[in-house]
């Protein structure tokens, strides 16, 4: 068996977000309350982990014809990975993310298996969604979250404040990744928001989506529940979000977003450990 270039299969996969988005799921089982010593945490981190690889794959299978404008250095325009590679890959990680979905709770079994589902949905039709797109990636990523709670009865505030900040968070990133993609989705006859209402309407909306996260992160049900450390590193990655909106270029916009969003997530970390 031909043996796969680690680089570009990294890339494909984008391990960085796929690692994010397992992080943001342990955050979740942690405000849930779930302790460090569980032996949940290693399935709860290796099916976010594994699902998201397995969505990034397909997704890249997919969109190769908007990505040989947008992103000629991806590994399947550039010529690292096949397209047969990519779909293998996607199929893999998605299974065996399903099996570790399902050696949690029911809810954890439910959340994972919809999720492979929508990811498969996405990868086939999201430049044809409009708005629908940039949500459906924002209630992936927020629905991580919950998936790291394990049951819905450990779902209180600060969990489900996370869940609903991220998913916003997110959706006005992928809004401001789709104004970048622009050209090529313009050439491979896609339907994006931007296409659709025009990228100054679009952009408005990202940073109504950020500016409601900002806000729901400041609600007295969470405050209430957190530190006063936590009103600081708020505060810190809603300054994040607000350079963005000051940069032009959409590359360091999302980039800047991205950043608030993790900043956003030790903030909720440090109102449950920090005085």
């Amino acid at each position: 068996m031909r043996r796969l270039p680690v680089l570009p299969l990294l890339a494909l996969v984008r391990a960085h977000a796929c690692a994010t988005a397992a992080a943001l799921a342990l955050l979740g089982a942690f405000l849930a309350g779930e302790p460090s010593s569980s032996h949940s945490l290693l399935p709860i981190a290796a099916a976010v982990f594994l699902v998201t690889a397995g969505g990034n794959a397909l997704n890249d299978a997919c969109d190769t014809g908007p990505d040989l404008v947008n992103r000629r250095e991806r590994p399947i325009p550039s010529g690292a990975l096949s397209r047969r590679t990519a779909v293998a890959v996607g199929a893999t990680c998605l299974a065996a993310g399903a099996v570790a979905g399902s050696l949690l709770t029911p809810w954890c079994a439910a959340i994972c298996l919809s999720n492979v589902v929508l990811v498969v949905a996405y990868a086939r039709c999201s430049k044809r969604l409009g708005l629908a797109k940039d949500l459906l990636v924002g209630y992936l990523v927020g629905s991580t979250v919950l998936f790291g709670a394990l049951d819905p009865a450990r779902v209180d505030a600060p969990v489900a404040t996370l869940a609903v900040c991220a998913a916003l968070a997110t959706a006005a990133r992928e809004l401001l990744k789709d104004v970048e993609d622009v050209p090529g989705d313009r050439a491979a006859g896609a339907r994006t928001l931007p296409l659709v209402i025009g990228t100054p309407r679009s952009e408005a909306l990202a940073y109504l989506l950020l500016g409601l996260a900002v806000a729901l992160g400041f609600s007295p049900p969470v405050t209430e529940a957190m530190s006063g450390a936590y009103a600081i590193a708020a505060a810190g990655g809603a300054l994040v979000f607000g350079l963005s909106f000051l940069s032009r270029r959409p590359r360091t916009r999302q980039l800047l977003v991205m950043a608030g969003s993790v900043v956003e997530m030790g903030a909720f970390w440090a109102g449950k450990v920090l005085p």
